[in-house]
């Protein structure tokens, strides 16, 4: 009776340590998958991101063949409890509760519609070309994973998959920036007038340690000047050059236009906390305190 129940108490040990875990036909069975520690330095290695396919996202794509056009269907994470780690490793499993999580558990799936072909009325160049300049780029995420942070994990490292999430990784073309604000001051000269040519050049701003998705890190690293270095853009150091050339012409009266930019900083430490940010950033008054990480910096400010 006694090696019945001590093989019974070994075989579940030797469950609990082997749990298999499976997505559309891809699954891990390394107990580290659930580490969180582990998981933040495995996903951003691509041999090691083989081990955790599922919590790191990297099965395979499922080939399907189709004849109708896609398109991104309603679905969005309905529970606070969504950008805790510690829910989404026990939730994702559980078929009720990842169902307030879509997103986070890689739930969402594209919606079918019927392929409708439109005819437009022909245009002159001219109109074309009003309307183009007219219309306003704007500069958007373009998938749902984008609030996703294990996607933006891997996703804002490389370049290509940065284009898909261009706001959160924030690598919006220079084109896409609003006005900034500018004061102007009236100059009247006698004999010559001084033209103010100001040219803005952006400095090449990425962060380049893996660490700096790491909250942990981010908390300590920011009020550390050289590791600060590592993560410009996580700790709002990246910066524009600004120069100014004048030159003397005929005497007239023109406006001279100063720039300033206004920084925008996130001030409360607790910004890097998911629990906070996400009651925070709902909130008109607390959301000031964590102006970049609730996307509340125009690109002047950046």
């Amino acid at each position: 009776m006694l090696l019945l129940v001590l093989s019974m108490v070994w075989l579940k040990a030797i469950g609990s340590l082997s749990q298999t875990v499976c997505q559309d036909g891809c699954c891990e069975t390394d107990s580290r998958c659930t580490d969180f520690d582990f998981i933040m330095t495995a996903c951003v290695d691509p041999v090691q991101a083989t081990t955790c396919p599922v919590t790191c996202k990297t099965c395979p794509p499922q080939t399907t063949a189709t004849t109708t056009v896609t398109t991104s269907g309603p679905c969005h994470d309905t529970n606070p409890q969504c950008f805790e780690f510690s829910f989404i490793i026990s939730g994702c499993s559980d078929p009720d509760q990842a169902k307030l999580c879509p997103q986070m558990c890689g739930l969402c799936s594209p919606t079918s519609s019927s392929e409708v072909t439109t005819t437009l009325p022909m245009t002159t160049a001219a109109a074309t070309t009003m309307a183009t300049t007219q219309a306003a780029f704007v500069c958007e995420d373009k998938d749902d994973r984008c609030v996703d942070f294990e996607f933006l994990l891997t996703a804002c490292l490389d370049s290509e998959l940065a284009k898909t999430c261009p706001k959160m990784c924030n690598v919006c073309p220079a084109s896409t920036q609003q006005p900034q604000e500018t004061t102007t001051t009236e100059i009247t000269t006698v004999l010559t007038t001084t033209s103010a040519t100001t040219t803005t050049i952006a400095k090449p701003c990425h962060d380049t340690d893996p660490q700096c998705f790491d909250f942990n890190f981010i908390m300590t690293g920011c009020a550390d000047s050289e590791k600060a270095k590592l993560c410009p853009q996580m700790c709002g150091l990246c910066t524009e050059t600004t120069t100014t050339k004048t030159t003397p012409t005929s005497t007239t009266t023109i406006p001279l236009t100063t720039t300033t930019a206004v920084a925008c900083v996130d001030t409360d430490p607790r910004c890097f906390e998911f629990d906070f940010i996400i009651a925070a950033c709902a909130d008109p008054n607390q959301s000031r305190i964590c102006p970049r990480m609730c996307q509340l910096c125009d690109a002047s400010s950046k």
